[in-house]
């Protein structure tokens, strides 16, 4: 993940923390965004770094990467900001939708930004 990729997470999680928790403060929320993004960011190189040594290049690592990262974002969320299950569980939600959105999105440029192969 480049800076670009670290500040346009920070970006959407901030947009979505504050929308679901009606937070007014800016600082504040964007104080407990950067607390959750710096703990996902240890998570999931914790999660990276087990899962490589137990399951080497399994499909089985990807998907437990996935799952613990929900839980770890969920976690985070709820203690962090405070805010209800609701409300923490549509921060969760739309937050991996619109992951998974723009990973497609890229996945799509990388496809078209291919060349054919030609003998």
């Amino acid at each position: 993940m480049g800076i670009f990729g670290l500040f346009l997470q920070v970006g959407i999680l901030w947009f979505l923390i504050t929308l679901f928790t009606g937070s007014t403060d800016a600082n504040q929320s964007l104080r407990e965004t950067w607390i959750v993004i710096i703990g996902m960011l240890i998570v999931s190189l914790l999660i990276r770094f087990l899962l490589a040594v137990l399951f080497p290049e399994s499909l089985l690592a990807g998907i437990a990467a996935l799952m613990l990262s929900i839980v770890a974002l969920y976690v985070l969320v709820d203690k962090v900001c405070g805010a209800s299950k609701k409300a923490t569980t549509r921060i969760c939600a739309w937050y991996f939708g619109i992951g998974f959105l723009f990973s497609l999105i890229d996945i799509g440029f990388r496809i078209l930004s291919t060349e054919p192969v030609t003998a």
